[in-house]
């Protein structure tokens, strides 16, 4: 399947070029990089800048082969005060390069990348909400209920079945409740 666009969130909305950075280290030896996805709506979790100490950020497939994405925050007050909105830029993939052994959705680039395009956004909780990415507000208990055993997706599931999620309080169907 050949990849039209990567894409990149950031909570500028005036990027004329991406420069590798390291501020957020996934190997320290990969050194300073841009991050890009293929997938929009997982790029649509980083418009506001947090970190895994207080925010989880997951994508799983369910039964049926579709994506669910999940964004369980720790600390709602704080993610609001942060969230000003961003923009997703679009990027071509020549340049960028997947590294399975770390991820099969963050794509690097140790050059500058000039976007192709971008979309604003006011809000990125809203943004989240209307690419499909299921949003959680919860105590920091239940999150580190969560944490303690990342990889265990059924606990999980069930741990957030019990809550409602700000997709919902919308008006919108929860996957997690059709799918888990």
């Amino acid at each position: 399947m050949e990849i039209e666009y990567l894409y990149h969130a950031s909570s500028n909305k005036n990027i004329d070029v991406l420069k590798p950075r390291q501020e957020s280290v996934r190997d320290p030896k990969e050194g300073p990089v841009v991050f890009a996805s293929q997938d929009k709506p997982y790029t649509s979790c980083f418009l506001t800048p947090t970190d895994s100490s207080w925010v989880k950020i997951s994508k799983y497939t369910n039964i049926s082969h579709l994506p669910i994405y999940l964004m369980v925050i720790s600390d709602e007050k704080r993610f609001k005060e942060l969230d000003k909105g961003g923009a997703i830029y679009y990027l071509s993939p020549n340049g960028f390069y997947l590294d399975k052994s770390k991820s099969l959705i963050e794509w690097t680039s140790k050059k500058d990348v000039t976007p192709i395009k971008k979309d604003v956004f006011d809000n990125s909780l809203d943004a989240m909400i209307d690419s499909g990415v299921v949003v959680y507000f919860c105590n920091k208990s239940i999150f580190s209920e969560i944490q303690s055993d990342p990889q265990n997706v059924i606990k999980t599931m069930n741990i957030l079945k019990e809550l409602e999620s700000e997709n919902e309080k919308r008006g919108s169907e929860n996957p997690i409740h059709k799918y888990y």
